[in-house]
């Protein structure tokens, strides 16, 4: 592989952040025109290097070969194709890209492989429209449930399942896309952080992803006229709000996790009216999951006390509870061994950010590549990693897949 590898991903990459741009902000979405675009290109791609390709019923997009052995579980690659709102265009496609042009090399030098490859383009990963996050790989893991899938309503109140319809897709066939025939999946990703590129080590090798606990809290009080309600008459639902925004950090900090609160709806939402309630949108994240589970019954009690003491209520409400992953130790060896043999520095890490990855480990072994990016920025339009970042992590996931495959 030379330099123009990289190039060609990036060049990709940089195209397929068209589709989803508006106004100035990046955020492509499942089941949107945005999301269709970026697919119809990703099918060219795929079907260009010879793949078989299908869509699934969630809407996971899938590119084969079948090999010699069709009846053999898959070797898999791939990530996702959504994004956060404003985020940048490497979170995900990377992944996708990387992989299409990793089995293409492959087919063209080794020609067809001893097992069915895969690469996978996983729906709905960031949860940014519906609340449910690794929407795609959650149900292909069998980790969710069809039918509640499916009643799972975006903010503008758009059931999961009438989306679906949109978009051409059979909502009736969701209880299908869970699948027993996976044998690996390999995920290439950018780091999200700056580790990598400070160290100035060319590939991660993800040992753990963080578990994540996300939760919706509201705080409920009383709406009053901000101009007629004396101060210490008020139930102001934000300022239980605000007691809580500020005392998680400083509750999660000791144990080594991260807390956020990325969002925050004020109702009734006027200038002139004192606020009655306030969600908050919680997103706890641990290594152990023991610690998970005692860093959520804390926040939950401190949060009681604050909105109590301020004579306010609390809905407590978990969304989604995904525990800690360790990658298959084996897959990691092997892409040790893979670098080495191309004389790429290494790191062993954590993984501060969820991935599909971490769903389809209830199904299959699993395991990561990381490459560096530019500042560690991700999920900001600043993202970045040009070709010389790309293109380590590139071949050590072609020399895995490979060794898995091709044998």
């Amino acid at each position: 592989m030379g330099h123009a590898t990289g190039e060609k991903i990036l060049s990709r990459l940089l195209l397929l952040g068209q589709f989803g741009q508006e106004g100035g902000i990046y955020f492509r979405t499942p089941f949107t025109t945005a999301e269709a675009a970026a697919i119809d290109r990703i099918r060219e791609w795929m079907h260009e290097v010879g793949l078989t390709v299908r869509r699934d019923a969630v809407g996971n997009l899938i590119g084969r070969i079948q090999g010699r052995d069709p009846a053999a579980k898959v070797v898999a690659t791939g990530s996702h194709l959504d994004s956060v709102r404003d985020g940048g265009v490497f979170d995900g496609p990377l992944g996708v890209l990387a992989g299409i042009e990793v089995v293409g090399q492959l087919l063209a030098e080794r020609g067809e492989p001893e097992v069915p490859v895969e690469v996978i383009a996983f729906t709905g990963e960031e949860g940014s429209r519906f609340p449910l996050g690794l929407l795609g790989s959650r149900l292909m893991a069998g980790l969710a449930r069809a039918e509640e899938v499916a009643q799972l309503r975006d903010r503008d109140g758009v059931r999961l399942g009438e989306a679906l319809a949109r978009a051409g897709l059979d909502s009736a066939a969701l209880d299908q896309v869970a699948r027993d025939d996976l044998s690996c999946l390999i995920e290439l990703h950018i780091e999200q952080g700056p580790i990598l590129e400070r160290a100035g080590v060319e590939v991660g090798v993800v040992e753990t992803i963080v578990g994540i606990h996300r939760i919706q809290a509201v705080v409920l009080g009383q709406a009053d006229h901000a101009g007629t309600t004396p101060l210490d008459m008020r139930a102001d639902a934000l300022l239980g709000a605000a007691d809580v925004v500020l005392a998680l950090p400083e509750l999660v900090r000791p144990s080594g996790g991260v807390v956020t609160v990325g969002q925050l709806d004020i109702m009734p939402g006027s200038s002139n009216v004192v606020p009655g309630r306030v969600l908050l949108s919680i997103d706890l994240r641990h290594r152990d999951a023991g610690e998970l589970m005692r860093l959520g019954r804390t926040l939950r009690e401190r949060a009681e006390a604050l909105v109590t003491r301020r004579g306010l209520r609390l809905e407590w409400q978990p969304v989604a509870a995904t525990a800690p992953v360790a990658t298959d130790p084996g897959l990691r060896a092997r892409i040790q061994r893979a670098a080495d043999a191309l004389g790429h520095s290494t790191r062993e890490m954590l993984s501060g950010a969820g991935h599909d990855a971490m769903a389809i480990a209830a199904r299959c072994p699993v395991a990561m590549i990381f490459t560096p990016c530019r500042g560690g920025f991700s999920h900001r339009p600043d993202e970045f990693a040009d070709a010389t970042m790309i293109e380590p992590g590139f071949a050590v996931l072609k020399r895995t897949l490979g060794d898995l495959a091709w044998g």
